[in-house]
């Protein structure tokens, strides 16, 4: 039933909204602003979950009588009580949303758009930097999917609470806005890929900072500070990987196809990623278990650090 209920999220939210979403902003953004578009969006979607996570963390914690104290039926009502409220959520977007974009459209012209060729979706698919590019996006949402595990390591590792392990991911939630907006400016000013570049070297070395600190050689505001500062990094990274299609020489017709290919291969870490952490972090319990995990994302952000200056050799070369 469960798998039934994320395939239900995914039609009626990915495939209806995803790559429609992506090719107006790269409109909006025009020549000169791509990041600092995509920037925004992503900064309005991490402001509103911040809101929310705040919101709902607040309210979980009124919901229990004592951290230590509560029974599992109380911490099942809490959670009852936790998806009514997001559900009350998503009723109000459902009916505000309709209003919102049926007054905009009787402001702008509504011009259909050709559906793409079999050539030209052929001449898409061959080309390297493509592929690169969801290699990108790919090794980005495997840093951006592990924030979720800064939660269980401070509880595992540093034996904190789930309140607490809640409310360090909810202060994380709060950089992503900042950081994508900051890194959209910054990349449109000196370079997508180079910012790329940069942040990818910069969750490495947080995520290594993880595993070569030992617990009681890391304080809490030093490992809350870390945390900050590494999830920061991927959210930068949402903020300018969908902002580089002019660079790849995408033609606007196929923007949206673009826009979708690379989401299907970046995206990929939704499939794998959670499975590969979960069987690390229960496999080898504790803090091995955790190095393993951060281990494997330093890793994989130095792969798409070489993906990132692999595309520009490419590119320069073309």
């Amino acid at each position: 039933v469960l798998c039934c209920v994320y395939g239900y999220f995914g039609i009626t939210t990915i495939l209806l909204f995803w790559s429609g979403m992506l090719k107006v902003t790269h409109t909006l953004g025009g020549s000169q602003h791509q990041s600092t578009a995509f920037g925004l969006l992503d900064a309005g979607r991490g402001l509103f979950a911040a809101v929310v996570a705040t919101t709902l963390t607040f309210l979980f914690g009124e919901l229990l009588p004592s951290d230590h104290d509560a029974s599992p039926e109380q911490l099942a009502n809490a959670l009852q009580m936790i998806i009514i409220v997001t559900m009350g959520f998503i009723l109000v977007t459902a009916i505000v949303l309709p209003i919102a974009l049926s007054r905009l459209g009787r402001q702008q012209a509504v011009q259909p758009n050709r559906f793409p060729t079999r050539s030209a979706l052929t001449l898409l698919i061959r080309r390297p930097s493509i592929w690169l590019h969801g290699l990108v996006v790919l090794c980005a949402y495997c840093g951006y999917k592990s924030v979720d595990n800064y939660g269980i390591y401070v509880v595992d590792v540093y034996k904190m609470s789930d309140l607490a392990a809640s409310q360090l991911t909810t202060i994380s939630f709060w950089a992503r806005p900042v950081a994508a907006i900051g890194a959209g400016l910054v990349a449109d000013r000196f370079g997508h890929f180079r910012s790329m570049t940069v942040l990818f070297f910069l969750a490495a070395l947080g995520n290594a900072t993880f595993v070569l600190m030992c617990p009681y050689q890391l304080p809490w505001l030093a490992l809350m500070m870390t945390v900050v500062c590494t999830a920061a990094t991927f959210y930068g990274l949402r903020g300018v990987y969908f902002g580089v299609f002019n660079d790849l020489h995408i033609p606007p017709t196929l923007l949206g196809t673009a826009a979708g290919f690379v989401s299907l291969l970046g995206f990929l870490p939704d499939v794998f990623f959670g499975p590969i952490t979960g069987f690390l972090v229960d496999e080898y319990p504790g803090q091995t278990g955790h190095q393993y995990v951060f281990t494997l994302v330093s890793c994989v952000s130095l792969v798409g650090l070489a993906a990132c200056q692999l595309n520009v050799r490419y590119l320069t070369q073309r």
